[in-house]
């Protein structure tokens, strides 16, 4: 009987990789001719998934916690769930709503952009420190779908189209939600005489107060222990002693500065109960709205410094020494008046540990004098004014840049091609709100023999 092997002739085996890859060619090319929508999988699916989480997050809101440590997850859930939420306003600002969605849609650069810039290290230890709340089997789960668990780099992250990164937020969101709402749903599951013992226990235990989920270095943890039976309890910041000191009755307080970034365990026990809380510590790079190799720094005149500043910190809770200028905190900026010429410092300060030491350079500033006018070709006050004006004749503005700091740190930028404020710089004038800053910088200034130019001082403006 003959073989059942299946012999092709060469000719016709190179005429079938051929076609074979003519058929790849076609999909290739049918990939890019089409909608990027089909990467979203389903677009009805998608606005389910959203629709779900609402009605998850509505529900974890709904639910009151009676002890802390039902508090501390409930809110670091609800904080993974607002951050992820940010993340996915990033991912609309990148994809948009434009004829191009389509080709955005299928392009890498969103997850590309949210690895390189940090955003993914950031979530990373969200997620990391949301998982830490439960116990050690429960977490590796969570850490596993997390797309965490033995990986290097999480898989979900690694040149994905902008079209999935919409499902993996809304999917991290559903892990949370599900995760901590079945948490609580098991634990109202026990026994009531199991309740009752541990309510009695949780009324001996001390409780750990105030502690946020982040501090950074240089920042002073305050610890606040309550005591019911009145003795005194303990407290570990992993594994080291820290001495309380009773501040009143029943009441313990104490001061810890951590000394370097990382995760730390912490412990307060009262006769052998526990409870056990943890914190990360991170290190605090400073950052400025402003480019500080074009800051202009000139002697006697004000300019402003935004500290770009995570959620967890405020601007009043670094301080900012220098004595070779005057520094003052207005909002959420600084408002920075160099009183020598030449190099002058900056130093700030978290606590008692230094975090930036800034070096500037000021000069006097020779340029013209510029003005406010109102329509009536009248000095008037940034309210009523109409056009910039330079305080030497010779001198004529000839265009301008005007910046709008608001409060929140966000900055609007607008152009002139003469020495009117146009009716976008008006209108965006007009309805700054209370608190914001206004600059009037690059001003060009053209001398009256139509060819030369120089630059007039900025304007800046506190509303």
């Amino acid at each position: 009987m003959a073989g059942s092997t299946v012999k092709i002739h060469r000719s016709r085996a190179l005429s079938f990789k051929k076609i074979s890859f003519l058929y790849l060619v076609f999909i290739v090319f049918y990939f890019f001719s089409t909608s990027g929508d089909y990467i979203k999988q389903y677009e009805s699916m998608h606005k389910t998934q959203v629709m779900l989480n609402g009605i998850l997050q509505s529900q974890l809101q709904d639910i009151e916690c009676k002890n802390l440590e039902d508090i501390a997850i409930k809110n670091k859930t609800l904080d993974f769930i607002n951050q992820i939420e940010q993340a996915k306003i990033q991912l609309r600002d990148v994809i948009g709503s434009t004829i191009t969605l389509d080709e955005k849609l299928k392009e890498t650069k969103f997850s590309k952009k949210f690895i390189e810039n940090g955003n993914y290290d950031n979530l990373k230890s969200e997620m990391i420190a949301y998982a830490e709340m439960f116990p050690d089997q429960q977490k590796q789960s969570l850490l596993t779908v997390f797309g965490l668990s033995n990986q290097t780099k999480n898989p979900l992250f690694i040149n994905i189209p902008n079209g999935f990164m919409g499902n993996i937020f809304n999917n991290y969101q559903t892990i949370a939600l599900k995760n901590t709402l079945n948490f609580f749903s098991t634990k109202a599951l026990v026994k009531n005489e199991t309740v009752k013992k541990s309510v009695e226990k949780i009324k001996r235990d001390p409780f750990l107060q105030s502690l946020k989920s982040v501090y950074y270095i240089g920042e002073e943890v305050l610890f606040s222990l309550n005591s019911n039976n009145g003795s005194l309890p303990k407290l570990h910041v992993n594994e080291q002693n820290i001495d309380l000191k009773e501040s009143k009755e029943n009441t313990y307080t104490a001061k810890w500065l951590p000394s370097k970034p990382g995760y730390y365990s912490i412990i307060a026990s009262n006769e052998g109960n526990e409870q056990f809380q943890q914190i990360e510590v991170k290190s605090l790079d400073l950052k400025f709205l402003e480019n500080i190799q074009e800051v202009v720094c000139n002697m006697n005149e004000p300019f402003t410094l935004t500290p770009y500043l995570g959620k967890e910190l405020k601007i009043k809770d670094l301080s900012f020494l220098s004595k070779e200028a005057v520094v003052e905190i207005e909002g959420n900026h600084l408002k920075i008046t160099p009183i020598v010429e030449g190099r002058f410092n900056l130093l700030v300060k978290l606590g008692k540990q230094t975090i930036e030491n800034l070096s500037l350079f000021s000069k006097i500033n020779t340029a013209p004098i510029i003005q406010l006018k109102d329509k009536y070709n009248q000095l008037t006050e940034l309210a009523n004014a109409y056009a910039l004006t330079s305080n030497n004749k010779i001198w004529q503005v000839a265009a301008f840049n005007m910046v709008i700091i608001n409060p929140n740190g966000t900055k609007q930028s607008f152009h002139s091609n003469n020495r009117f404020l146009n009716g976008d710089m008006l209108a965006a004038q007009k309805s700054m709100p209370e608190g914001s800053g206004i600059v009037f910088e690059q001003i060009k200034l053209l001398f009256n023999d139509g060819i030369k130019t120089t630059n007039g001082r900025p304007i800046y403006i506190q509303k």
